[in-house]
């Protein structure tokens, strides 16, 4: 199993949220000589470009891990505050247990997080208009 019984209960509640630490493939798709393609050129460019790195994206933990020895992987923005609050050393150590963050360290702290799909959740959430 992925989550523990007593998480996966947790997670099914509608009101809560799971913070999902942030990582990132290092690198990125260099540009042709002649410059960026316009058009159908540069979305074939771009698709030849995620179909380079999409091999190398960890799916395990294990392999997330093996990624950031490599240094392949990276933390996503480990300086800014958008992801400050979620405490990486605490995620590696917990085991099947899901953490309450009871504070958060930024009023600007943008995590990424897993809901339970139900009817009362919205597409998005309108408060992100304009962001990004």
């Amino acid at each position: 199993a992925l989550v523990s019984a007593e998480a996966a209960a947790v997670m099914r509640d509608p009101r809560t949220a799971v913070v999902v630490p942030a990582f990132k493939l290092k690198g990125k798709c260099h540009e042709p000589s002649s410059g960026m393609p316009t058009g159908i050129a540069r979305g074939k460019y771009q698709l030849k470009c995620f179909e380079h790195y999409i091999p190398r994206l960890p799916r395990q933990s294990q392999a997330l891990k093996k990624c950031l020895e490599l240094s392949w992987c990276e933390q996503f923005c480990p300086t800014c505050h958008t992801h400050g609050s979620t405490d990486y050393n605490a995620w590696w150590a917990q085991q099947d247990v899901l953490r309450r963050i009871t504070c958060f360290d930024s009023m600007r702290y943008e995590p990424y997080v897993m809901v339970e799909r139900t009817s009362d959740l919205p597409y998005f959430d309108e408060h992100y208009f304009g962001y990004g």
